[in-house]
């Protein structure tokens, strides 16, 4: 019997370590933290996409960057890539509909995702939301590959801070914060 690749170990591994007790614990477990819902957009014209995340968090005050993490296999992800340029909207409690639409929840995809509510732009001309608790104007930085993600290191080129009651996940739905 011929042994098998690296890579086919390795995806053997993973699928293995994907069905454990410790990954139900570990999904269960990130279920409780709660996060806000952000709009990721980037790209024009027909390269136009975007998607619902969680996962923005902050990286530093000097210069200011923000982290993300985009599944690989996401639409944005190689728009990411060649435009180094997105806008993070966060979004309040008026804009679950929106979160869901950007989720792919109604079955939109690309650019139809942006027919519902009102796009604007700062710096980088990455759409943002203009309505949103917040929207941050980034330069991608840096691409980290990690297994089926990449982590987007995004340097802050400007931002539109508004407020607002923050549109949060926790436990599979979402829920209010109260914002400035």
């Amino acid at each position: 019997m011929r042994p098998a690749s690296p890579a086919a170990a390795a995806r053997d591994a993973t699928a293995s370590l994907e069905s454990s007790p410790l990954v139900a614990d570990f999904k269960r477990a990130m279920r409780l933290v709660g996060a806000q819902v952000c709009i990721v957009a980037a790209g024009r014209g027909e390269s136009l996409t975007g998607m619902t995340l969680t996962s923005l968090a902050s990286l530093s005050l000097s210069p200011p960057a923000v982290t993300l993490a985009v599944a690989k296999s996401a639409s944005i992800h190689p728009v990411l890539a060649e435009t180094r340029r997105f806008g993070v909207s966060g979004l309040t409690c008026a804009h679950a509909a929106l979160a869901d639409r950007f989720a792919g929840r109604d079955g939109s995809k690309g650019a139809e995702r942006f027919s519902m509510g009102d796009w604007t732009a700062l710096d980088s001309g990455a759409p943002l939301l203009a309505d949103a608790a917040f929207g941050i104007d980034c330069v991608v930085d840096s691409l980290v590959d990690w297994r089926t993600h990449s982590i987007v290191v995004g340097r802050v080129l400007a931002i539109d801070v508004r407020g607002g009651e923050s549109l949060m996940y926790r436990e599979g739905g979402y829920c209010a914060a109260r914002g400035l």
